[in-house]
């Protein structure tokens, strides 16, 4: 609570001090309720899932001169209602500190099996995560310079960073991006991952020591910085040449992640975005194609998808996209679909009000449903009708198949599956929205195991400012 009540008066005494057109506040503040049957595809009790969450976002631009911006971007109060870690947030922030030197011990003790191993890790949870009531009351998404100088450009801090739609390279980091706008623009990017990536080192320790799943977190604890054995540093690099006019875009890029460590996990992105238009319809397609490695396992993996819409009326919008993702079944090869995760700013297994909200073919989303290697290929067709002023209505089918049986969990791969969205948006008055949709997604295995399929039923009501 006391970082809360320090930003907000912060805020209350600096926004008067700076001139009407110094500081640009805007941002949402939303509450949803939830209701998701089967959220793992299982038919468990505990696969049904039931509660409310909210977010408080604001985002600021302090301009000082003309070309010169300092931009921030802060999530307050993100959490679930009435949750354990209600005074925390999605990044983990109520952790009060690792007790490093504990896991350590258990990585290099050993033990003899993975009940053996639960237990004595449960054991020092309460050195792990402790119970630091101000952890997540404020979240910084961002905090980044922005400097134009003729056709030059600069930002540098914590910032987002994509490629293309935002799906292949989706990255909300720290590091810099320097723009040449040229007739043919170029943006080159670099971001500092992980300093000196002890934490990962610790994480395969423990998994060596039959204590897997436990993600180690990077808070509480003084960083290396130097580049010592062990402490090698993580850092991505990409260019984007990108070419405009009144009738296409065209971006082509690429994208690379070096390791300082032995055998270190090093992906590589190709790719290349086209947007134009053919008389009423709009049309887009991407495709990406991704190489490297991680240790003896090389990363495979091309991807695409088209998408052509178009205004039929000013009430109906309506388009198909074809989607096609390659599998993979060899077992010294790992299919991937994104570049070293994702901070979760496209998706296209729902386009209605909750995008990205909702991923119900998983993290992969429709480039490889189930994260089984599998791949997909299939289309869907969507909708948006606006039946009166205020009030839009959308609908979206997709059907897939699997590219190839996968090498992961091969009996419960991925075979087809389909996703049936319906949703609303409702204009309650200036600036406030409601928002429902109720999501279907179902999926066959390979071998036919018994897979249910997952219901949700989620509202929203948003104020923006």
């Amino acid at each position: 609570m006391k970082k809360l009540l320090v930003l907000l008066m912060v805020l209350a005494f600096v926004a008067p001090a700076l001139a009407d057109d110094t500081l640009d506040l805007s941002g949402t503040m939303r509450v949803r309720a939830w209701n998701i049957n089967n959220s793992n595809y299982t038919d468990a009790d505990t696969a049904d899932l039931n509660y409310w969450d909210q977010r408080l976002r604001i985002q600021g631009v302090i301009s000082p001169a003309d070309g010169v911006k300092a931009v921030f971007r802060i999530d307050l109060s993100e959490d679930t209602w009435g949750g354990n870690n209600w005074a925390g947030s999605r990044y983990d922030a109520n952790v009060k500190g690792v007790n490093y030197s504990a896991l350590a011990d258990l990585a290099e003790e050993g033990v003899g099996s993975e009940a053996e191993a639960a237990k004595a890790v449960n054991s020092t949870l309460g050195g792990i995560f402790g119970d630091n009531e101000n952890g997540g009351e404020i979240q910084v998404d961002r905090a980044y310079l922005d400097v134009t100088k003729g056709i030059f450009n600069i930002k540098a801090g914590q910032q987002y960073m994509g490629l293309g739609n935002n799906f292949a390279y989706d990255n909300n980091t720290t590091g810099l991006q320097i723009t040449l706008n040229t007739p043919v623009t170029v943006r080159v990017g670099y971001s500092k991952e992980d300093e000196d990536q002890s934490n990962k080192m610790l994480e395969e320790a423990l998994s060596d020591a039959f204590i897997s799943g436990i993600k180690v977190p990077q808070y509480g604890t003084k960083t290396n910085l130097s580049d010592a054995e062990g402490y090698e540093d993580l850092d991505r690099y990409f260019i984007d040449l990108g070419y405009k006019t009144d009738a296409f875009a065209v971006n082509v890029f690429y994208a690379m992640q070096q390791d300082g460590l032995d055998d270190g996990d090093e992906p590589t992105l190709l790719g290349a975005m086209a947007k134009f238009n053919v008389g009423p319809a709009a049309v887009m397609g991407e495709f990406n194609m991704f190489g490297g490695q991680n240790g003896d396992v090389d990363y495979v993996g091309m991807q695409f998808i088209g998408d052509v819409s178009m205004k039929f009326s000013d009430a109906l919008t309506a388009g198909v996209n074809l989607i096609y993702s390659s599998g993979e079944d060899e077992a010294d090869e790992e299919k991937i679909t994104k570049f070293a995760g994702a901070f979760g700013s496209a998706a296209y297994s729902d386009l209605g009000p909750f995008n990205t909200d909702i991923m119900p073919l998983g993290g992969d989303d429709v480039f490889d449903p189930a994260g089984t290697n599998s791949g997909a290929m299939g289309a869907g067709i969507y909708a948006n009708f606006t039946v009166m002023p205020g009030l839009t209505l959308n609908g979206q089918y997709v059907y897939l198949t699997a590219a190839e049986d996968g090498t992961d969990n091969r009996a419960d791969g991925f075979d087809s599956g389909y996703v049936i969205a319906v949703g609303a948006l409702y204009t309650l008055t200036d600036n406030a929205t409601l928002a429902a949709e109720y999501l279907m997604a179902d999926w066959d295995t390979i071998e036919d195991a018994d897979i249910e399929a997952l219901n949700c039923l989620v509202a929203r009501i948003e104020v923006a400012f």
